[in-house]
């Protein structure tokens, strides 16, 4: 996972100039659902390392992609403030897994990483709208 976070970060410059930040989060969507729920579903151990992989990738992308969008949308007054709140974002993701790991199986973990990546997108759906 960490060497494909390192392609994918490498990636998400091109990625960010060429399609914009909200089209860049929403190419992410879709691959990331799909590497949780190959990995909670696999079959063999390189169905896990493929899912994991994909999941590096664009987690990757991800990590410059949203400080980026969160400079340029957030008022300067309290830019500060709410830029904080993706590191915080993160740590709080990690204490989450971390106890969900006391009732959940890596598979089931997989699965609720996928869910929460779709509740994610359709909470930024209907900001768009």
């Amino acid at each position: 996972m960490p060497l494909a976070g390192l392609a994918g970060a490498l990636s998400a410059g091109l990625l960010l100039e060429n399609f914009g930040r909200k089209k860049t989060f929403w190419l992410t969507a879709a691959p990331l659902v799909f590497a949780g729920l190959l990995t909670a579903f696999a079959a063999n151990i390189n169905m896990i390392y493929a899912g994991r992989s994909i999941t590096g990738f664009f987690v990757g992308v991800l990590g410059p992609a949203i400080p980026v969008y969160l400079s340029e949308t957030i008022h300067p007054e309290v830019r500060g403030t709410l830029g904080m709140l993706f590191a915080l974002g993160g740590n709080f993701g990690v204490l989450v897994a971390n106890v969900l790991g006391i009732w959940l199986d890596w598979s089931g973990l997989s699965i609720a990483g996928a869910v929460r990546i779709i509740n994610i997108f359709m909470q930024m759906c209907e900001l768009c709208i």
